[in-house]
């Protein structure tokens, strides 16, 4: 029935050779007599030819032999026809629906790629969203490092739990044929399962029946980082589904941004690494000075004394103070052979086993200027001594840190009260309280500990929200957490956490 207009019609089916394949099932339909009208086409293509094949047939049966007239043809022709535009505005809405949906689907994918800033929280989402979007049974993503020989699962999202892979298991880049093969292509591209090398069955174990892969490719100057496995995507066969066109162009959108996010993480963590050691240096040899210079400052005071006195006793004193301010300068150089030597562009941390005593009383000693110059009470409460565990140079140049802003925005005059308790059985609290006056807007964004966007002004880049900051970061190394909040009476409350020795 390949004409639209061409009507089948049998009077007595049983003298009538038409149709015989379908003849015991319209023989159980108790028909005997049919009229049969084409409703719409479909069209297939075969050799490069079009050829137009019934989508929809309209049959009319009668469980006696009789004949059709033409009126009862023309009938059938016009509700055929009604058929047709009733089917084909059916169509229409399905594919206008699906459609929608699919747009839907596709905004939420870009709008995942635009907004979100971390990523980890990127790669899970585009996979989720793909494997919704393509309704996949399994989506994989494999990534490794620049220069990394091995590769890793670090999203896996499927349908049943037994689709799952090993995520703990390493990938070699080099040996496997699939990450190889998709690298060199560049581009999507189907491979059966069965058809997968004995290698990538070792780590590839689910049992789908094929795979849509893609490397994450952004330029010819970058070298992929990333394999995106896709198996048996129903929505790329569908008529109304994505295309491989929208496809890669998504994938690539997700490769782009998650190296522009990893670009911004390494510039996020070269700027804090810098600033922290720009921080401890410039403290390092402020404390050099000081040390030094006051030496020196000494040293010319006994020169210019009486050195040559008759006294014997004062001659042996004079020169034993000059010995000990020797030692002492000697000693502020060598501690900072390991600066020079270990910490050029990185800091080293070390954990030390520190006694809060002693480093309250040599932070003490470092802030008793300024508590001269504002006249500030400084009380300490301590139960008892702790040992707690940190690099005891940057973690007595953090409470240095701490304590100078206190003392800064401290009143002249003013209380500063130290407290020390411990937590529990594994952390210390030094719980510092003044009532000096802070930014509330300081406190809130220390509590975030970092600024959303770089470029808009913030207290964090400038002091002292800038030193509090590098102090968090700093203690937040050591295992350690800085807060600071406002109580009661317009006291400002900071907490000093710290890991406890396993000695106490």
């Amino acid at each position: 029935m390949k004409n639209q207009s061409e009507i089948l019609i049998i009077e007595n089916y049983d003298e009538d050779e038409k149709l015989r394949p379908w003849r015991n099932q319209l023989r159980d339909a108790g028909v005997r007599s049919l009229i049969l009208c084409p409703i719409n086409y479909c069209l297939t293509m075969e050799k490069d030819q079009q050829e137009k094949i019934p989508q929809e047939l309209l049959l009319i049966g009668h469980e006696s032999p009789r004949t059709w007239d033409r009126a009862e043809q023309e009938l059938v022709k016009i509700v055929s026809k009604q058929l047709n535009v009733i089917l084909r505005q059916w169509q229409l809405n399905q594919r206008i629906k699906s459609q929608e949906e699919f747009n839907q689907a596709l905004d939420s994918c870009w709008s995942i790629l635009k907004t979100t800033n971390q990523l980890q929280q990127l790669e899970k989402q585009f996979i989720e969203k793909i494997s919704q979007l393509l309704k996949s049974s399994l989506v994989v993503l494999l990534t490794w490092t620049e220069g990394e020989k091995r590769a890793k699962i670090v999203n896996c999202v499927a349908r049943k739990s037994e689709l799952l892979l090993n995520s703990d298991r390493l990938i070699s880049v080099v040996k496997d044929p699939l990450i190889q093969h998709a690298l060199s292509t560049k581009e999507l591209f189907f491979w059966p399962v069965n058809q997968l090398s004995a290698y990538t069955r070792q780590w590839f174990t689910s049992s789908v029946e094929k795979i849509l892969v893609t490397s994450l490719y952004t330029a010819s100057e970058h070298h992929p980082t990333g394999l995106l496995i896709i198996a048996d995507p129903e929505q790329i066969q569908a008529e109304s589904g994505i295309s491989l066109t929208m496809l890669n162009l998504l994938v690539m959108q997700f490769a782009w941004s998650r190296r522009y996010l990893r670009i911004q993480d390494f510039l996020k963590t070269e700027h804090e690494e810098l600033q922290w050691l720009n921080w401890y240096k410039q403290r390092r040899l402020e404390e050099l000075y000081r040390t030094v210079g006051g030496g020196l400052k000494q040293l010319n005071e006994l020169n210019q004394s009486p050195f040559q006195s008759t006294d014997p006793q004062k001659t042996q004193l004079s020169n034993l103070r000059y010995q000990q301010l020797l030692r002492q300068m000697g000693s502020a150089l060598a501690s900072t052979s390991s600066l020079i030597k270990q910490e050029q562009w990185r800091l080293h941390h070390q954990n030390d086993i520190i006694s809060i005593t002693n480093l309250l009383r040599r932070v003490r000693e470092r802030i008793s200027a300024i508590i001269r110059n504002k006249q500030i009470q400084l009380v300490i409460k301590q139960q008892e001594n702790f040992n707690v565990i940190g690099d005891h140079i940057k973690l007595e140049l953090v409470f240095y840190e701490i304590l100078l802003t206190t003392c800064h925005r401290a009143e002249p005059g003013g209380l500063i009260e130290i407290i020390t308790q411990p937590l529990n059985d594994q952390q210390l609290e030094l719980m510092i309280i003044d009532y000096g006056i802070i930014n509330p807007q300081l406190i809130l964004e220390l509590k975030t500990g970092y600024y959303p966007d770089l470029l808009a002004p913030s207290l964090l880049t400038s002091p002292p929200g800038q030193q509090l900051l590098i102090c968090q970061q700093m203690l937040e190394k050591m295992g350690g957490e800085l807060l600071i909040g406002q109580g009661e009476n317009r006291q400002i409350i900071t907490q000093v956490i710290l890991g406890l020795s396993p000695a106490n």
